[in-house]
C-alpha cells in the first residue's frame, strides 16, 4: 500500500536540483541462512524456516518463545517472508554504507522483533 502511495505522487519520477533521482526501488536478494544466521539464534531460525504450521510440527512449538504471537503471529509463508525480508532490510543497510544513497526504506524490516540475544523492547 506504501508503494503504491509513493508510486502515485511520482515519488520515483522527481528529480532533485541536479536532475538525480529523489527515489528509487531496488530488487534486493533473498538472505541466506548463512546471513540470517549473523543476526539470528539457530533454533529461531529452525522456527521460522519451517514450512509446517506449528500444530503439525512433532514438538507443537508455539512460537511464544520466539515472540511469534499476538502482534506477529505465525502465518504460511513465513518461511519465505522472514529470508526476502531480511534480504532487503540488508541490502537498504549495503546501500547507505556504499553511500548510494542517504536514505533506504525496508518497508517490513523488524517486523519480527527478534535478534540473536532477547526480544526486541517492541514486543
Amino acid at each position: 500500500m506504501v508503494h503504491q502511495l509513493v508510486a502515485a505522487f511520482q515519488i520515483f519520477q522527481r528529480r532533485a536540483g541536479e536532475g538525480a533521482i529523489v527515489a528509487s526501488v531496488l530488487r534486493p536478494s533473498v538472505a541466506s541462512r548463512e546471513a540470517l544466521q549473523a543476526f539470528h539464534d539457530e533454533d529461531y531460525l529452525d522456527y521460522v524456516l519451517d514450512p509446517l504450521p506449528p500444530n503439525k510440527r512433532p514438538n507443537h512449538d508455539t512460537g511464544k518463545e520466539f515472540g511469534i504471537e499476538d502482534d506477529c503471529p505465525w502465518f504460511r509463508g513465513l518461511n519465505v517472508y522472514v529470508p526476502a525480508v531480511a534480504g532487503a532490510t540488508l541490502a537498504a543497510a549495503e546501500t547507505l554504507i556504499s553511500g548510494r544513497a542517504d536514505i533506504a526504506i525496508a518497508w517490513d524490516g523488524g517486523i519480527m522483533h527478534r535478534n540473536r540475544v532477547h526480544l526486541d523492547s517492541a514486543m
